[in-house]
């Protein structure tokens, strides 16, 4: 591969292409976002961080497992997008594309720049009154519906993945990088970092099955995606996560939570006291 910067160390003013990198969004664990411009217009870049290699024999198997699960992540995200580039609530893809050749390059997308603050931010930020939060959730509630009644499943739905953009407030549904599409096999070894209380029970439950060892993929579908915008919208409300469930967690949570609960659980917070008019 020709000598190439890796994305960690990409920097405002470098350039991939006619890109032009102006800031560093956000940092995850098998990409990298970036601000870039165009023609004076603004952008978002997503690159993975695994180059894609055109000689298998470089590769130790497990180099080789990894790149093909980074560059099949990317297309996913970019095959997803593309099919539904008209939906309101979906960013257009503008480029797909390798750097800095097609044939050894890292993968990248180029979409829309949107302005704005994740779900958790946003209800910081505005303080919304009980409407306004349901009718800002209700334009993701109504995406993922769209979505599922075609057999996609997003299966990462969390509170950063939720774009409110200031200037209109326009909601956002990204990153698709572990959609399931239909006629597709998408597998479900493992929990995103950090998202433990957005998994529905029956995956806790699947971690502890035979299935699990065969490497049988956890099937989530619809009622995955359903639990976490109910965990969501909870949030939004109640400002903290529901309650746990102790036959959704093991018997030592469940000990946990009977202390917890023995007192009696708090309520949600009332509309009036939690999201001021």
């Amino acid at each position: 591969m020709t000598d190439a910067l890796h994305p960690d160390h990409f920097k405002p003013g470098d350039r991939v292409g006619p890109w032009r990198i102006t800031q560093v969004l956000g940092r995850g664990g098998s990409s990298r976002v970036f601000k870039v411009e165009r023609d004076g217009s603004s952008y978002t870049m997503k690159m993975g961080l695994r180059p894609l290699s055109d000689s298998r024999e470089e590769l130790t198997e497990e180099q080789y497992v990894e790149e093909k699960s980074a560059w099949r992540q990317m297309a996913r995200e970019a095959a997803a997008l593309l099919t539904y580039s008209s939906h309101p609530n979906l960013l257009r893809v503008y480029a797909v594309d390798f750097w800095p050749n097609p044939s050894m390059g890292y993968p990248f997308l180029v979409m829309d720049y949107v302005e704005g603050d994740d779900w958790h931010e946003w209800r910081w930020r505005k303080s919304p009154h009980a409407a306004r939060l349901v009718e800002t959730f209700g334009d993701v509630v109504r995406t993922v519906s769209e979505l599922h009644a075609r057999g996609v499943h997003h299966r990462d739905l969390k509170a950063e993945n939720l774009l409110i953009r200031r200037k209109d407030g326009r909601l956002f549904l990204i990153d698709f990088g572990t959609v399931r599409l239909p006629g597709t096999l998408t597998q479900t070894m493992g929990l995103p970092e950090g998202t433990l209380h957005l998994v529905p029970p029956e995956f806790l439950a699947y971690l502890r099955t035979e299935p699990v060892t065969r490497g049988e993929p956890f099937q989530g579908g619809v009622a995955a995606d359903l639990y976490a915008l109910g965990v969501l919208l909870y949030q939004g409300g109640a400002h903290r996560p529901p309650p746990l469930r102790p036959q959704a967690t093991g018997q030592g949570t469940a000990d946990r939570h009977r202390r917890r609960t023995s007192n009696g659980a708090p309520p949600p917070q009332s509309p009036g006291a939690a999201l001021p008019e």
